[in-house]
């Protein structure tokens, strides 16, 4: 049988190259998702009726590299957010299912009587449709700039 060998030359350079594309791209990505939860955010406070302006004002974004989150500072937000009682049980129904595990801790023993103010959820449900979308142009751009 014969012996076929094949020379590749530059391995070295690609992977330099690839690293440095790597590390641009997760930067970028970084960025992006900076810029999503602050939309999340932003969404999330518009969101807040004039009863619930202090719910509202204390939607605040944290991140530590690559992790972004969005949440309220006051202990009473969620309930105003679910809804308690009914209010939880009717307004959860149709959430994503990590959502309704969530909410089914304000519902105790269904006889609240706060009223929900989606928020958050509505604010994050609108930021999903768009969030694959700005990630896939970002990671195209940034492999285009290296080529």
């Amino acid at each position: 049988m014969a012996k076929i060998q094949i020379k590749i030359t530059g391995l070295k350079e690609a992977k330099s190259a690839l690293k440095k594309v790597s590390d641009t791209v997760e930067i970028e990505l970084d960025s992006q998702l900076a810029n999503s939860a602050n939309r999340i955010r932003t969404a999330a406070r518009a969101k807040a009726t004039e009863n619930l302006k202090e719910v509202g004002q204390n939607w605040v974004y944290e991140h530590e590299h690559l992790v972004h989150q969005v949440h309220n500072q006051l202990f009473w937000a969620p309930f105003a957010e679910f809804g308690t009682g009914p209010f939880a049980a009717k307004t959860v129904a149709p959430y994503d299912p990590e959502w309704q595990e969530h909410a089914k801790q304000f519902y105790r023993n269904g006889e609240g009587t706060m009223p929900a103010t989606p928020m958050l959820y509505p604010a994050v449900k609108e930021e999903e449709l768009k969030l694959p979308k700005i990630l896939e142009k970002a990671i195209r751009e940034e492999i285009n700039k290296s080529k």
